[in-house]
């Protein structure tokens, strides 16, 4: 990080960079008629950005708590080795899977637990959450048509530890100029890293949507009884 700090002064010459912190991609995310809402919201007195860090870590759990239930409980298809699909209109579809990191205090201090692989019940996570625990960086999948893009999210600092983007090939013949086509794949590279980030904040929003609704009770509530194992047949 200081190297790019000291890198970005020596480049460009009276800017500087700011922290961009959950609240503040919150804020650019939300729909603009609910942010008062998130306003209200705010659990921090300061504009100082790590008091509104650390007061709003709820953006992150919650938000990875309500992808994971919303992963296995608002799907419409099922695979093996793979949670449902938290379909996203006709667009896109979400869902979580492969690791997910979870912490809480404990006698010894802060302790953590790491679940890693395909998932199929959550079962582990939801004994860590029964516990006290709470999610703070998982793995997330997007899905449109044939392409797939997976990041890891930490919650705490909604930075990507991890993203994957669907492939580009470069073609290579003696009748494609290769300068061009190395540019060409550049720019494809960088439109689909693109297109997975609006997809990404295609989803926070929808979170953000529910999350400041005068039904999230409800929803929190759902919540907890899958959490608990209280939905029908458990």
């Amino acid at each position: 990080i200081e190297i790019m700090q000291d890198l970005f002064k020596r480049t460009f010459e009276g800017l500087r960079l700011v922290h961009y912190i959950p609240y503040h991609r919150a804020m650019d995310t939300v729909h603009p008629g609910d942010r008062l809402r998130l306003e209200t919201a705010n659990r921090s007195t300061s504009e100082n950005y790590l008091e509104l860090l650390g007061a709003n870590e709820w953006l992150g759990t919650d938000f990875l708590s309500w992808l994971l239930y919303c992963t296995m409980n608002r799907s419409s298809e099922y695979k093996m080795n793979r949670p449902g699909y938290f379909e996203m209109g006709a667009d896109y579809v979400a869902y979580i899977n492969d690791k997910l990191a979870l912490a809480g205090e404990g006698e010894g201090g802060t302790q953590t637990i790491t679940v890693n692989g395909p998932q199929t019940s959550f079962n582990e996570v939801r004994s860590a959450l029964q516990a006290g625990k709470r999610i703070y960086e998982a793995t997330i999948h997007l899905e449109t048509g044939d392409e797939k893009w997976a990041l890891t999210l930490n919650g705490r600092l909604f930075h990507f530890a991890g993203y994957s983007c669907p492939d580009v090939r470069i073609e290579k013949d003696n009748t494609v100029d290769e300068l061009m086509e190395r540019e060409a794949v550049f720019f494809e590279r960088m439109n689909l890293m693109d297109k997975g980030l609006q997809l990404f904040h295609s989803l926070f929003a929808e979170f953000l949507c529910d999350r400041l609704d005068s039904g999230w009770c409800e929803v929190s509530a759902d919540i907890q009884r899958w959490i608990q194992g209280e939905e029908a047949g458990e």
